[in-house]
């Protein structure tokens, strides 16, 4: 086995680990979103946003860092991450024109939830 090739457990808790995050990150994005909901339905929605495209950005990467491993492909590797930040960076841009600069506030909380849990936890492990 190659010292690059992970054993089966340790993709079963990385996998684990990836659906702690996700659900974690969801149950979080709602409660801002809820929160914020009385104050302005703009923030509620920029909250949600937020955790829908953060569980995407976490998804990409996740699927990119694999592929990475498995091929050693640098290039593809920075293409995709170069593509999300300019993905998912236009978005909050849009809330905080239409509403308070602080939409992109509640955007960028639920947007890195799912990361920062899951590094939290990866630490850990």
């Amino acid at each position: 086995m190659s010292d690059l090739q992970p054993s089966a457990a340790d993709v079963d808790r990385y996998r684990a680990l990836n659906r702690e995050a996700l659900a974690g990150a969801a149950v979080i994005a709602c409660a801002l979103a809820l929160l914020s909901l009385p104050f302005d339905r703009l923030a509620a929605l920029a909250a949600l946003t937020g955790g829908v495209c953060g569980e995407l950005n976490a998804l990409v990467l996740m699927r990119a860092g694999e592929r990475f491993i498995g091929s050693q492909r640098k290039g593809a590797f920075v293409i995709s991450s170069f593509s999300r930040v300019v993905l998912f960076g236009i978005v909050p841009v849009a809330f905080g024109v239409r509403g308070p600069w602080w939409t992109m506030v509640l955007y960028y909380a639920a947007f890195f939830t799912p990361t920062v849990i899951y590094a939290l936890r990866a630490q850990r492990t």
